[in-house]
Order: C-alpha cells, then structure tokens, then sequence
C-alpha cells in the first residue's frame, strides 16, 4: 500500500505538470484541425465559436505553422480535384511571391462577421510569412441568410498593394463568379489574379506587362521587330492573314516618309487598366516611338467580345501630338465610328492619319462636306426669311399731315401766313440699347460609382490585435 501510494504521489504531480504545459505552450494549429476534420460545423462549446478559435484569446502569442492546409473547405463547395489543385497552385506561387495565400469556407460566421472571421482564422492558425505574417486570406461564407466573403491582406507589403481600387477590381471577377455558382473556377482565378498583383503590381494585367522588378529598372529601348499589327488573345485576333500583311506594308511606307511611328493593337479589354492608361503603358513597355521623344501614333480597339461593344483609343506621343489636335481627334473619331468592320475602322484609321500628317488636318469626308453645305444653305434661307419679314414690318406707308403751318417761324418780310401748308412724315428713327448679362458658371463634378461596390477598410485590426487591410461584399 506504501509503494502504491508512493507511486500515486510521484504519477500526480507529473500529470497536473504535462496538463499545465500544453495550456501554457502557443496554440497549434494541427491539433486544432485534428478534431474540426471529423465535422464541418463542430463550435467551441464554451464559446459558441468554431472549434479554431482560442479559448484564450487574450494569451495568444503567434506563431507560424507551414504544415497547415492552405485551403479549408468547411463549407463543402470544392471538388476534391479543385481544392488539390488549388493547394499545389498555393504552393508553388507561394515559393515566388514570398506572401501566404489562405482560403477558408463555412456555413457560418459565427456572428463574428465575415471581416472578423477572416482575420481571427488568418491570424489563430498560424498563417503568414515572415515577421509581418505577409499574405492574403479569402473567407467564404455560405450561410444562406448572410451570404458572402471577405479578403484580407496581412504585412505591410501585402497591404499596400491591396488598395482601394485593386481590391475592388478583385471582387468585381470574384463575385461574379460566386454568383454564378462557380466556387471553384471563381476562387482558381483569385489565386492567379492574387499572384499577379504581387508581381505586376496590379490585380489584371496582359503578358507583356513588366514585373515589379522589371518596371523599377526599365529603360525605354527601340522597337526594332517591323510588325506593327498586334493582335492578342483569340477573341482579339480580328484580321486575316492577308489583310494584317496588308496593312503592315501601309503602316511601313507612311511611318518612312513622315518618320512617325504608327502602331495598330487589338485586345480584348483593358484588365481593368483604364484605356487611355492602357494604350500609354502598352506603347511605352512596348518600345514604340521614333527618335528620343518617342513620336508615333497608336490606335488600340478593344473588342470586348463583339464590334457592337467595341471600344477605341487612339493616343499620339512625341512630336506627333503636335498634329493630334482636338478637332483633327474629334474628326477621326467620328469617321472611325461610322464603319462597320474593324479592317475598315483601320482602313480609316491610316487614311486620316496620312491626311494629318501630310497636311496637319484630317480631311472632311464626301458627306461632311455636302452635309455642311446643305446646312449652310437651310440657315440662309431660315434667317433670310426672318430679316425679311422683320423689314416689311417696319416699312411705313407714305400719309398726309395737316397743321404744317404750326412749325413756320415768322421772319420779318417773309409772308407768314401761306395759303396752305401741309407735313408729310417721311420715316422714324428707334434706337434700342441690348442689356448685356453677366452669368457665372460654377464646376460639376461627377461621380461614378457601382452598385456593386465592395466594403473597403484600409486598416482594421483582428482579435490579436494585429493590422489587416480587407474588402468583401455579398452574393
């Protein structure tokens, strides 16, 4: 009996120190998972909180942990072959951007709010790199009474490519999707639009766009390559062969004899740039422009899908812009708008900026000049007319006037008193003065803003208490 209770005695502190051990060390965010995989909506009975959530949040200390999944579908809306591919696709941008990318699903939010779901889950389970936990975490809710999501982006590095407009661009691609039912395809598409913000600098962005890297240490260098016709993606490929080998020849001849470069592109939208934006970087990253002032002219259609939603930039650099006056633009655009195919918005195109080079005005078509004329002569027969009748009112019939003999001044040996005497008035003068009004004009701004605009927070902060940058919406 002595030896047992020795043991007893020896077994009990033991215990009560492994026990105040594993209260005492950080929490781990496997052991957390090993019990949330068996069910999707296990909460913290305490805390009516999913199973992830400290007990204490108050004594978190944090920590990294790079073995944790990356993607957690709580919510079931992935497929198995989605959420592997998901994860490889994680791993492997993750190795280049140097920032985590976390996706987690659930039925609930536990009324913590999506916002704060999100950062709670990022920040409790060990995700993040480096000393500033960098990275960005989507959260999708699927609670069918308060459907939606949220991003958060962690580290200063990350939150500052996460502005307002970048992250409202995600969402308007994310949410789409979501929308549409389309979880899988929707959140792939975040993962690559994630990594090219943290490359490009920008959420969307074509293939020749230079990196981060590369736009710090860009030098302009002459495009040498002799096509100027570039056409990208399939539904931006709108010319033949023959008809692009066409109107290569023409751009070469004129960009010879004006020494101006002439530049013809087609893309399907602008990723979200802006086109003027677009046709600028397009033309510069490019290496486009004749001499050190780079002159030349570009012509850019964006076809978004079909020449019924086209839209056209065209933008003049260097000396060129000198020619490129706002009536020579109006002009071009007007002709441009009336054409049907968009070999014949080219056609157009290179017809007026030969005029405009060669002569430094674009040419009024046939049917300007005509349309002009008709006009000229409508108004001279509408004012023509007005002047007229304005001068038969005014014309006065010739009467008889009596009592002239009122008005003769007796003068000394002058007879003053005539037999008779009459007036006749002969016309009268009216002066008018015009009252010259002065009217001051105040600016307008407009606004544009969508309906579909997401919540945007600049800085927030988690239940840890650590910073986040986010924007969500709902679906």
């Amino acid at each position: 009996m002595k030896r047992n209770g020795l043991k007893l005695a020896l077994v009990f502190p033991v215990c009560i120190f492994i026990i105040l051990l594993s209260v005492s060390l950080p929490v781990s965010a496997n052991r957390i998972y090993g019990v949330d995989q068996y069910g999707l909506n296990i909460r913290n009975i305490k805390s009516n909180l999913p199973s992830w959530y400290p007990e204490e949040g108050d004594t978190f200390e944090p920590f990294h942990d790079e073995t944790i999944p990356r993607v957690v579908d709580r919510a079931d809306i992935f497929t198995d072959d989605e959420e592997e591919q998901m994860k490889a696709r994680i791993a492997e941008i993750t190795k280049n951007i140097g920032k985590d990318i976390v996706v987690v699903t659930d039925r609930s939010d536990y009324k913590l709010g999506h916002e704060l779901y999100c950062y709670d889950f990022y920040d409790y389970n060990g995700y993040g790199i480096g000393d500033d936990y960098e990275g960005y975490c989507l959260f999708i809710c699927m609670d069918p009474a308060n459907r939606g999501g949220w991003t958060g982006a962690t580290g200063d590095k990350s939150r500052a490519l996460f502005t307002r407009d970048n992250s409202n661009a995600l969402d308007d691609v994310l949410y789409a999707y979501l929308g549409a039912g389309e979880y899988g395809k929707g959140v792939q598409d975040w993962i690559e639009n994630i990594n090219t913000l943290c490359t490009k600098g920008r959420p969307f962005a074509p293939k020749w766009y230079p990196s981060n890297e590369e736009i710090e240490n860009y030098t302009w260098k002459p495009n040498e390559d002799t096509d100027r016709v570039i056409e990208t993606e399939t539904i931006a490929e709108v010319f033949s062969e023959s008809e692009k080998k066409e109107l290569n020849d023409r751009i070469q001849k004129l960009a010879k004899l004006y020494d101006t470069d002439i530049v013809i592109h087609t893309v399907k939208d602008d990723y979200k740039i802006g086109l003027q934006k677009y046709a600028d970087e397009f033309y510069y990253y490019n290496g486009y422009g004749f001499g050190e002032d780079h002159r030349g002219i570009v012509f850019v259609i964006f076809t978004y899908n079909n020449i019924g939603n086209a839209r056209f930039k065209i933008s003049a650099y260097g000396k060129t812009t000198e020619v490129l006056s706002d009536k020579n633009y109006g002009r071009m655009v007007g002709h441009i708008e009336s054409m049907d195919t968009y070999y014949d918005c080219v056609d157009r195109f290179l017809v007026d900026t030969e005029h405009m080079l060669r002569t430094g005005r674009v040419a009024k078509t046939f049917g300007e000049w005509m349309f002009c004329a008709i006009i000229s002569v409508l108004v001279g027969l509408f004012f023509g007319k007005r002047f007229l009748n304005h001068a038969k009112k005014k014309m006065v019939t010739v009467k008889i006037e009596y009592g002239a003999d009122n008005y003769i001044v007796s003068v000394s040996g002058f007879d003053n008193n005539p037999a008779h005497g009459s007036d006749t008035l002969i016309s009268t003068n009216v002066h008018r003065s015009k009252i010259v009004r002065s009217y001051s004009s105040s600016s307008s701004y407009r606004s544009s803003s969508s309906s579909h605009r997401s919540t945007y927070h600049s800085s927030s902060r988690g239940s840890s208490g650590r910073s986040h940058s986010g924007s969500g919406r709902r679906f």
